[in-house]
């Protein structure tokens, strides 16, 4: 199973369809909300680390189940 970019994890979260609410307002676009953006790109950018080579040691595991 190969690793998602940045993007593909983003839109992953943009096709949740999730229905959003902040201080009592619907967000429609919650991927692109100022409040909720900086959230996922700190976690988009782990998969853009998992992604480079010199860090792929510390980024990635090998499961043996």
């Amino acid at each position: 199973m190969a690793l998602k970019t940045p993007k593909e994890y983003i839109q992953s979260i943009a096709d949740l369809g999730l229905r959003i609410y902040i201080f009592g307002e619907e967000v429609e676009d919650y991927t692109d909300h100022p409040i909720i953006r900086p959230s996922l790109n700190c976690l988009a950018t782990t998969y853009e680390l998992a992604g480079m080579p010199e860090y792929q040691d510390l980024m990635l595991a090998t499961s043996h189940l």
